[in-house]
C-alpha cells in the first residue's frame, strides 16, 4: 500500500488509522486506535521540527499543507511520506480534527536524489574535463560524423596556431604539412579525418601552418568516438608543439659534430704513431712515439 487515511484529534491526542497506514510505517495492523504520539515518535529527528511547526499552524491555516517528510519504519528502514491534513468538524464531534492521507513517496524521493547525485557528478566530471581542455598544454579538436565544421577546438589549441574561434572551426583553414618534404597533405590524410574513418593515430609529426604564416611542428594522437554499439560518431585528436624538442635536437646534433672535430686531430696523431710503432718498433722511437701519445 502507498496511500493511508489516518484522523487526528489535537484536544485528545487520540488517532484513527486505516489499515495501509500500518503498512506505510511497517509495522503489523492493529484495530485502528492509535495515539497522535506513536506516529509522531517515528519522525525522523531531522524533519521532526518542520512537523511540529506545520502541525502547530493547522488550526489557524485550517489544515496542514502537503510536506515530505522521513519516518524510522517498524522494519528498520527510513521511508518518506508526504502528508496533508483537513481541519474540520463532523456532527457530534465537539472539537475540530485533523483528517489526512499519507503517501509513500520513498521511491520517488530516492530517484530524485540519485538524479541530483549524478547530476551534480556529471557537473563535477564536466569542470574537471573543461579545467583540463583550457589549461592542458595541447590543442584538441573534434569532429563529428557529417558535420562540415569542427565540433570543438580548445582555447589552447586556437591559441597554439594563432587563430579565433570565428575560423578556427572550418576544416579548410586547417593546412596541414609533411615535416620533411613539406608537401601539403590532403584532408584525407590528416589524421583527424583518418581517424573519423576508425584509424587510431599515435605520435605522428606534421607541419601546422599557423594564422600568422608560420609552420609549426607538431605531433599528434587521434582516434575515432564511438558509441556504446561500436559505430562511429566522430573523431578526436590532441597535438602538441615539438619546437623545443626540435630545437633540443639540433642543438645536440651541434654539439656531437663540434665534439667529433674537436676529437679527430689529437686522435689522428695517436693513430699515425701507433701505426709508425707496429711497423717499426725500434727503441728510440718508441720512447718518442709515447712521449707523443
Amino acid at each position: 500500500a502507498r496511500m493511508g487515511l489516518w484522523e487526528w484529534n489535537p484536544a485528545t491526542g487520540q488517532a484513527a488509522w486505516s489499515p495501509e497506514i500500518y503498512d506505510l510505517l511497517r509495522l503489523p495492523r492493529g484495530d485502528g486506535v492509535e495515539s497522535g504520539a506513536r506516529f509522531i515518535s517515528m519522525i525522523h529527528e531531522d524533519d521532526i521540527a518542520a512537523v511540529d511547526a506545520a502541525l502547530g499552524q493547522a488550526q489557524a491555516r485550517g489544515g496542514v499543507e502537503p510536506m515530505i517528510f522521513r519516518v524510522n519504519a517498524g522494519d528498520g528502514s527510513v521511508r518518506w511520506l508526504m502528508s496533508c491534513g483537513q481541519l474540520a468538524q463532523l456532527p457530534g464531534q465537539h472539537e475540530p480534527r485533523l483528517f489526512g492521507v499519507n503517501i509513500d513517496v520513498t521511491d520517488t524521493v530516492e530517484s530524485e536524489q540519485r538524479l541530483r547525485a549524478a547530476s551534480v557528478g556529471r557537473e563535477r566530471r564536466e569542470a574537471v574535463i573543461q579545467a583540463v581542455l583550457e589549461h592542458a598544454p595541447i590543442g584538441i579538436a573534434v569532429s563529428l560524423a557529417g558535420e562540415e565544421q569542427l565540433a570543438y577546438v580548445s582555447d589552447f589549441g586556437l591559441r597554439m596556431l594563432k587563430k579565433d574561434d570565428a575560423n578556427g572551426h572550418a576544416w579548410d583553414v586547417w593546412q596541414i604539412y609533411h615535416p620533411v618534404t613539406r608537401a601539403p597533405i590532403a584532408k584525407e590524410a590528416m589524421a583527424l579525418h583518418r581517424a573519423a574513418n576508425g584509424e587510431v593515430i599515435h605520435n605522428e609529426e606534421w607541419l601546422i601552418r599557423a594564422y600568422d604564416g608560420s609552420l609549426l611542428p607538431v605531433s599528434c594522437n587521434a582516434g575515432p568516438i564511438r558509441t556504446a554499439d561500436g559505430s562511429i560518431l566522430g573523431a578526436t585528436v590532441a597535438w602538441y608543439d615539438i619546437t623545443p624538442f626540435k630545437e633540443a635536437q639540433r642543438q645536440r646534433e651541434l654539439f656531437m659534430a663540434a665534439v667529433s672535430h674537436e676529437l679527430r686531430t689529437p686522435l689522428s696523431a695517436v693513430l699515425g704513431w701507433t701505426e709508425a710503432l707496429l711497423r717499426n718498433p725500434d727503441p728510440a722511437k718508441l720512447e718518442r712515439g709515447l712521449q707523443a701519445i
